[in-house]
């Protein structure tokens, strides 16, 4: 009989040690009385005693800070993004489509003999014109070509493109040449990382914590640009000449890290 209560108990047991939280305990050991089962008993209950401090070791084990850095690296602008505009009029829709197009071509045909790079003409419209009284008067038709060039030369590539058909700047944005932003992005990043770890490591000796493994990481950052805007503004033919001057931009890179401790 005693070794069946005690066959009884070792089937039980596993599920007493991970529902005993719920009062079980109390209960099953109530049911089985006798010395035979005793020994096991005790047995269960010091394990039972002793979990607590598995699970506060287990939790201690998992302990996580969360940290960010910034890293931000000033370069110069070397070079010039420019919108160029076209508009004309017409009174026949089919005339003025063939107005836009013989301008368009001419300034392409100039630009393509200039200094720039990515020059693609885009976003061709035709709308009509109305008078107060909602008149049909004509048509406008309109398109805008985005193009680069360095700063140095931009002021004289402005003033060729308005003798040779464009009618608007609308936008001028000054910027680092590709290569010299993601070569400032990857500093931004080593000083990022490194703003983190360090100030991670300041809250953790001041603590009396030792830092161990970092176990996630988060970037975020982009190169902001530094802008000079024209405001959408017509532009004439024999105007005087534009001097652009470049400035710095700053590139900014941010860094999470979750470390444990």
């Amino acid at each position: 009989m005693a070794n069946q209560l005690a066959q009884s108990w070792l089937t039980v047991f596993p599920t007493l040690t991970r529902t005993a939280s719920r009062g079980i305990l109390s209960t099953v050991t109530s049911g089985l009385m006798g010395a035979a089962i005793a020994p096991i008993a005790a047995q269960a209950v010091v394990q039972f005693i002793a979990m607590p401090e598995a699970i506060a070791q287990t939790t201690l084990s998992e302990r996580v800070i969360s940290v960010g850095g910034r890293g931000s690296v000033a370069i110069p602008s070397t070079q010039a993004v420019i919108t160029l505009g076209i508009e004309v009029q017409g009174r026949e829709a089919a005339a003025t489509q063939a107005q836009l197009a013989a301008q368009s071509n001419r300034l392409v045909d100039w630009l393509n003999q200039q200094p720039i790079e990515n020059l693609q003409p885009q976003s061709i419209s035709l709308s009509p014109r109305y008078d107060r009284n909602s008149k049909l008067i004509g048509y406008a038709a309109r398109t805008i070509l985005p193009l680069r060039t360095a700063i140095d030369d931009s002021g004289n590539i402005i003033d060729g493109a308005v003798t040779n058909g464009a009618t608007r700047v609308n936008n001028i944005a000054l910027t680092a040449a590709p290569a010299e932003l993601q070569k400032a992005r990857q500093e931004a990043l080593v000083l990022a990382s490194q703003s983190a770890q360090a100030e991670a490591g300041v809250v953790l000796e001041s603590l009396g914590l030792s830092r161990r493994e970092i176990i996630g990481i988060q970037i975020q950052g982009a190169p902001t640009f530094q802008f000079s805007t024209r405001g959408d503004s017509t532009m004439e033919a024999g105007a005087p000449a534009i001097a652009i001057v470049g400035g710095e931009q700053t590139v900014s890179a941010f860094v999470t890290l979750q470390i444990r401790y």
